[in-house]
């Protein structure tokens, strides 16, 4: 068998609009490659793989919230194998310590009998780390996720240690309501780039899904990217331009939806108790970037923002109790909210 070259890494850095062009064509096959090997291996769930990759091209982290058994764990592992890159599950419970994630000193003897604490790094050491049930693990060792989601670093003691890169955290979480579980606060939640709903797959998919996993056993998935492709391509993906209205809108749709703010919109800022900060609008853009990217624009349009608008923005909301009262949930918020806030005209931001 024959095996295929490796789709080498884009230029991070492009000079002119010619070498921008062939960025974006090795970026769009190394996409398409992505693509090609998990639809081997995982039937369906489209929204959920263009969502993943596209937080994984800007090293960001993702959420994945749903029912077991569809996937979650062979999405994380198929990723890791066709990019190369080093992969390790935590599997949270109770009785998860942060050393357990993290890595911890421990005491160890030469071959001349002295002895002295060596770090041993723990599975969040890997590139990509898929941190299953993560609502089962006690606040104190989903915080100590905190700093390496957004630092990069482990602090062991005085000693601070640099994860690898990329680094992308893939974490799944059960129903809240379930028994044993502790909900992630805001401030961890808003470490995720998106979050991504996995639903029960129609019966056509799930047909299909029970031949493969009940017939011949399938090829492990191969490596199909040079080891630098992701770094250079979240290098790449900033060089996509946003234009100045953009800009204001995503600032206007974050705005809108603070009830204390200036111009909170009527049927959402009053329905939240909490609403989505800073990291939100830089979400949008980096996801948006990526969907203009893959489709060979060199600019974002609004619809690459309307596309991302519900996976960056309805975890780090909250519904208030009387809106959950009266069956609206973050999607229908998020809805409104895109179709409520007017995109500003350029002639209006220039003013």
């Amino acid at each position: 068998m024959t095996v295929p070259a490796l789709i080498s890494a884009p230029n991070s850095d492009p000079s002119d609009q010619a070498a921008l062009d062939r960025s974006a064509a090795a970026f769009r096959a190394g996409l398409s490659a992505l693509r090609e090997e998990i639809g081997l291996h995982m039937v369906g769930q489209s929204h959920v793989v263009a969502a993943v990759l596209g937080a994984m091209l800007v090293e960001g982290h993702v959420l994945l919230e749903g029912p077991p058994g569809l996937g979650k764990t062979l999405l994380a592992r198929t990723i890791a194998a066709a990019t190369g890159l080093q992969f390790d599950r935590v599997q949270c419970t109770p009785d998860l310590m942060p050393a357990d994630v993290t890595g911890t000193r421990v005491l160890v003897q030469d071959g001349e009998g002295h002895r002295q604490l060596v770090f041993r790094a723990g599975p969040i050491f890997a590139q990509i780390v898929l941190v299953d049930e993560i609502n089962r693990a006690v606040p104190r060792t989903q915080s100590a996720m905190l700093e390496a989601m957004q630092e990069r670093t482990v602090t062991v003691g005085t000693t601070t240690h640099q994860l690898p890169r990329p680094f992308v955290v893939l974490a799944t979480q059960n129903p809240i309501g379930d028994e044993g579980t502790y909900r992630l606060p805001e401030a961890q939640r808003d470490r995720f780039l998106v979050q991504v709903d996995i639903g029960q797959p129609p019966a056509k998919e799930l047909q299909t899904m029970l031949d493969r996993t009940t017939g011949v056993t399938l090829p492990p998935p191969r490596c199909r990217l040079a080891p630098d492709f992701l770094m250079h391509a979240a290098m790449l993906v900033r060089h996509v331009f946003v234009s100045a209205h953009l800009r204001r809108w995503v600032a206007d749709l974050i705005v809108a939806c603070d009830q204390y703010g200036q111009r909170p919109l009527k049927g959402v800022a009053d329905q939240l108790d909490l609403a989505p900060g800073p990291r939100a609008g830089q979400a949008l853009l980096a996801m948006a970037r990526v969907g203009a990217l893959s489709e060979g624009r060199a600019a974002i349009g609004r619809k690459h923002i309307r596309q991302v608008a519900a996976v960056c923005l309805r975890h780090r909301m909250q519904v208030s109790p009387g809106a959950t009262a009266a069956g609206l949930d973050t999607n229908e918020l998020v809805r409104r909210l895109v179709d409520g806030v007017a995109v500003p005209t350029p002639t209006e931001v220039a003013q």
